[in-house]
């Protein structure tokens, strides 16, 4: 089953929550922008000692407790580009900034960050998203490129990824074949490849716990969630708010409220 709990903030009027990352020991942080999303307004990112003012971006925690922000809309480079990721502080110091393009998604694992691509990233002008999915090293150096280091699918959009262990990643992409399920090992940079159940097909969001697999929102139903161990038959466990977006470690995902977000934690029988 899933157990959900909503994390909810006093705003400013006119101002809502865009982006959220919690870890499991409950430190928090969001990204707090106008409800207009065009409006030309700055954003916030807050935490619960702070705020920077960080533009149109999205937040994840990093293991040491820096901020990575990232402007997840810049797909259309200039000649030179612009850094759109930074790594902050809790005393709102940059550490690095450096180009990405504009990911679907940013991971952030122990020394390490992951960006994947949509179909208008990888079909776009961004040269790091052609690659699908990238890794960069905490100071902006690119690791490796999937295309171009892997190959071993085509991906056309990455729908989902999460951090497995400290080294691994899963993605989970639409590609050719057919939603494969990718286990990357990041620093060694090697790739394995599991072909996947239908029923799983167009999952958003996806976690792990120990060995088995939880894949929520597929093209069958926006909210419902299914355990896989990789091999047999998946098995329904409960469903979701179809607005979660991304799955966070350890068995959990996250949804976006106006005003917060939620976590949604699973729990085995």
């Amino acid at each position: 089953m899933l157990i959900r709990g909503d994390h909810r903030f006093t705003l400013p009027a006119g101002h809502r929550v865009w982006d959220a990352d919690v870890r499991e020991d409950g430190f928090w942080a969001i990204v707090i922008g106008s409800e207009d999303f065009h409006a030309d307004s700055p954003s916030y990112l807050r935490w619960p000692d702070g705020e920077l003012e960080v533009g149109r971006a999205g937040v994840r925690i990093a293991p040491d407790g820096r901020f990575v922000v990232t402007n997840f809309f810049d797909d259309a480079p200039s000649a030179i580009p612009e850094p759109n990721c930074r790594i902050y502080d809790v005393k709102g110091n940059v550490h690095a900034e450096f180009f990405v393009g504009g990911p679907h998604d940013v991971l952030v694992g122990d020394g390490y960050i992951v960006t994947t691509y949509s179909d208008q990233a990888i079909f776009g002008n961004s040269p790091a998203g052609r690659d699908g999915i990238c890794a960069f090293d905490l100071n902006g150096e690119m690791l490796w490129g999937y295309d171009t280091d892997f190959a071993d699918v085509s991906i056309y959009d990455c729908y989902a990824a999460c951090i497995d262990d400290d080294s691994h990643l899963l993605a989970f992409p639409y590609a050719h074949p057919n939603f494969p399920l990718l286990r990357i090992d990041v620093l060694a940079k090697t790739s394995t490849i599991t072909p996947t159940p239908k029923i799983l097909h167009g999952a958003k969001a996806i976690t792990t716990v120990g060995e088995t697999i939880l894949f929520c929102g597929s093209y069958r139903s926006k909210g419902a969630t299914y355990a896989w161990t990789g091999t047999g038959d998946p098995v329904l466990v409960g469903s979701a708010s179809e607005y979660v977006y991304r799955g966070l470690r350890n068995g959990r995902f996250i949804s976006r409220l106006d005003d917060g977000f939620s976590v949604w934690t699973y729990e085995p029988g």
